[in-house]
């Protein structure tokens, strides 16, 4: 009679710990998750406030000193590097053709005419809203 209550109390203990084992591995990954996509939102938003910022009908330094085109597209560039180097390559990707558009903006910048650099500005913010949402 004491063998069988020992090795059921054993049993139970095995049985307790295991199950505890496997809810802590399960919330463990849960709460990584949601903090992956937390840290996710924050660059995306942060791209989203310099984008908004982004005067396109100033080439070089804008108003603020470093709101025209080239400096956005030089910071976009920069944190597209971000995104890929910790972990979010397709948001990277995704990121990387307004990228290519704002530097061709660049390059034609002088023909460009301003109705036109507004409407792409209001493409470009409306495509990062659309990443962003994709991702919350």
């Amino acid at each position: 009679m004491c063998d069988s209550m020992i090795s059921s109390i054993v049993v139970g203990l095995i049985t307790g710990a295991l199950s505890s084992l496997g809810v802590a591995i399960i919330f463990y990954l849960l709460g990584k998750r949601d903090a992956t996509a937390l840290q996710l939102q924050g660059h995306l938003s942060l791209v989203g406030i310099t984008m908004e910022r982004c005067d396109p009908t100033q080439k070089g330094p804008g108003r603020r000193g470093d709101d025209g085109l080239e400096p956005t597209s030089h910071w976009l560039g920069c944190m597209i590097g971000l995104l890929d180097r910790t972990g979010f390559g397709k948001t990277a990707a995704e990121l990387q053709p307004i990228k290519k558009e704002m530097d061709d903006l660049l390059a034609s910048f002088d023909v460009t005419d301003e109705a036109e650099k507004k409407r792409r500005k209001a493409d470009w913010l409306d495509r990062i809203a659309k990443i962003h949402s994709r991702q919350g």
